[in-house]
Parts: C-alpha cells; structure tokens; sequence
C-alpha cells in the first residue's frame, strides 16, 4: 500500500522505450542502454551540497524518478515516484598510486553499468575523490529515460544547482 501511495504518475511506454526495455528484459546483463558521462572537478567541493543538488534535480525531473513495470500487465507501463533519493556514491581512492586511479575508477563502473529497470534509480553517480582538491564525477543513466541532448540539459541545472546552494 505504501508503494501505491508514493505513485505520482503512470504511463505508457513509447515504441522507442517497449524496444529498450524488451532488450533489457532479454539481457539484464547488457550495457548497451547506458549513457555514462565522466568530469573531473578541481577545487573546493563539497559533496553534502552536491547530494543535494542532486535530489533537487530528481525532484524537478520526473523521468529521474521513474521505473518501468511489465510484469502481469498486458502492457508495460512508466511509473512515476511522487518522492525519490538520489544516492551518489563517494570514494576517497588517493591512497592508491596514481597509476591505478583510472583502472580504480572503470572497474567501478564496469561493476555497476547495469540497471534493473523495475525497481533501481535508472541514474547513478558516483565521486571518486583522487587527489586534495581532485574528483572525479561519474554519471550514468539508463537511455530508457535520458538521452544525449537530455543529458547535457540536465548536467547544466545540476551545475546550476550546486552554484546557487554552494553561494547559500
């Protein structure tokens, strides 16, 4: 019932999203379906400020938070969360060589590449700080959701965002 009550939306899927999701159904294991952007951030950074930034992008965005249900249905439906977490992930690696910092990172994100589109966050992010004042930003969303003009869309609110919390 809880579950019910959370529900703020529900759609159908457009052909576009029925094809991604028969194939993610097909091969769960598959990232074919994953958009993932990397950025470095140099300077101060602040990562309660960057939560938050993040969940007020999710807030904003209703496709963020988002499943797809297809189980006992006759068709698959989008179901739209009234409320949603993000989570972001932080690691402080600077105690490995610098050598191992990149293949510290893609062993990551290879790790965590897939989604199950029933019930994860279909956006994952991740901060890996790599020096003092050195971090590097992970992203990664399901295409079921965002594409590539989206996904500059929403990096630049969620830079906006974390501007205009940071100033206060």
């Amino acid at each position: 019932m809880k579950k019910q009550e959370n529900i703020a939306k529900i759609y159908p899927l457009t052909p576009l999203q029925e094809g991604m999701l028969f194939h993610a159904i097909k091969d769960s294991e598959s990232s074919a379906y994953c958009l993932q952007m990397s950025a470095t951030i140099q300077g101060n950074f602040h990562l309660p400020t960057f939560e938050e930034s993040m969940n007020k992008l999710v807030e904003n965005y209703e496709v963020l938070r988002t499943v797809f249900v297809y189980q006992n249905l006759q068709r698959p439906r989008q179901v739209v969360f009234k409320e949603k977490k993000a989570v972001v992930h932080f690691e402080n690696i600077t105690h490995l060589p610098v050598n191992d910092l990149n293949d510290y990172i893609k062993a990551y994100t290879r790790q965590h590449h897939t989604f199950d589109l029933t019930k994860d966050s279909l956006m994952k992010a991740a901060i890996f700080q790599t020096e003092e004042n050195k971090f590097q930003f992970v992203w990664a969303f399901h295409h079921i959701i965002v594409d590539g003009w989206s996904l500059g869309v929403l990096l630049n609110k969620l830079l906006s965002y974390y501007a205009a919390l940071y100033k206060g």
